[in-house]
């Protein structure tokens, strides 16, 4: 079984607080994260890997009205994967 850190972060993107999130496999531990994403932007990491950042819905809408590509989520927004 796999560790990840689920990163809460202010709107200045420093972290507030972490979760430890259980998954064999990155996409599982995605899926698991998917359940604790609110109304701040979250990222999901293993060890020093970013998996993948979920904006909070305000900042979602800033990024748009710049004319910044993103991808909707469940109820949030969702930025690019990052790949290592």
């Amino acid at each position: 079984m796999g560790y990840y850190r689920l990163y809460f972060l202010d709107s200045d993107d420093r972290i507030l607080h972490g979760v430890m999130i259980d998954g064999e496999t990155d996409m599982e531990a995605e899926e698991a994260a998917r359940r604790y994403i609110g109304d701040q932007t979250v990222e999901l990491w293993d060890k020093d890997r970013r998996l993948i950042r979920f904006e909070s819905v305000a900042k979602a809408s800033e990024l748009h009205s710049k004319g910044q590509v993103i991808r909707r989520g469940t109820a949030w927004q969702q930025t690019a994967r990052v790949r290592s």
